[in-house]
């Protein structure tokens, strides 16, 4: 019968970050090297994520109520649970134990594991998904785009989830709008309301300030799908029904008083805290006084892991 385990090393972090898939080998060395120890690895997405860490800061305190980032590492000894750290922490306790470094890691291989990973977990929920590079001060510097990745559910709202998806890829071309000829493509559309803790807005294709609508109205397609949690994504239409066009919303909050408002279709599974971020920014009236646009956006290839970049987090 085997010994139970002295001590277990668990790395907990984000599917899709790299540095948790190398803690996850360092560790496993570590504990090899010491004999009698265990390896626990617990990856999760993000807001799973989020609710696991503060969980653990509650319950371990100390230095871990200020820890932020995946992966975090702890150390469980007679069922109670010791802070590490981070990737790096894990490092130096790795050279504090055994008087040397991890041996070298192939990181190349490392994010091909973790892509790889994070395309099966995508995979599982048989839903489209697409991407919104979004860019903060997009007026004033070459600030590099946060992702955003969002999972469409077409099977609730099919006909609104295409019609999100074309306007991703600019599929649907141009249309002629008040004289003008004016492209059905997300990119270079600014987020140009904030509700503080409610929800923020873009994808106002014509002007770009949330007066603008262009060509044919989508019905309201479902009520169904629940507005309850931050993340959500929905059509922003008119007070009249069946006026959905171009411009949708986020949520930040339990935005259920709009569940006969809104179609709601999708949720964000990668980058709310960007979208928090949006939130949180100075306004003047409701809209952002930096400008933060919509750089890119297209479909998230579900194969090769196109649209998601790559290593350390992606």
């Amino acid at each position: 019968m085997p010994r139970k385990p002295e001590a277990i090393i668990t790395v907990a972090g984000l599917a899709d970050d790299s540095n948790y898939t190398k803690a996850c080998i360092v560790a496993q060395e570590l504990a090899d090297a010491l004999g009698n120890h265990a390896v626990k690895c617990q990856y999760f997405m993000e807001q799973p994520w989020d609710d696991y860490l503060r969980v653990k800061q509650a319950k371990v305190r100390g230095r871990c109520i200020s820890h932020k980032t995946s992966p975090l590492i702890l150390v469980q000894e007679r069922g109670r649970d010791h802070y590490v750290g981070s990737d790096r922490d894990l490092d130096k306790l790795f050279q504090a134990e055994l008087g040397r470094p991890p041996s070298p890691i192939d990181m190349a291989a490392v994010d091909k594991t973790t892509l790889d990973r994070y395309l099966k977990i995508l995979s599982k929920s048989g839903n489209p998904y697409v991407y919104l590079d979004v860019q903060f001060a997009a007026d004033r510097e070459n600030t590099k785009p946060r992702k955003v990745v969002i999972e469409l559910f077409s099977e609730i709202c099919p006909k609104s989830c295409a019609h999100f998806r074309a306007l991703c890829t600019g599929q649907l071309g141009s249309v002629e709008h008040e004289g003008e000829e004016v492209k059905l493509h997300y990119r270079g559309c600014p987020f140009h309301r904030v509700v503080k803790n409610g929800f923020v807005c873009s994808g106002d294709v014509v002007s770009g300030n949330g007066m603008g609508n262009a060509g044919e109205p989508l019905a309201d397609e479902h009520f169904g799908f629940p507005l309850d949690v931050p993340g959500t994504v929905g059509f922003a239409r008119g007070d009249a029904p069946h006026t959905n066009h171009q411009q949708f919303f986020i949520t930040l909050s339990d935005q259920s008083w709009l569940q006969t408002k809104a179609v709601a279709f999708g949720r964000v599974v990668k980058g709310l805290d960007a979208i928090r971020q949006i939130g949180s920014l100075p306004l003047k009236g409701e809209r952002p006084v930096e400008n933060v646009i919509i750089a890119n956006c297209n479909v998230v290839n579900l194969v090769d892991g196109f649209g998601l970049g790559h290593g350390g987090g992606m």
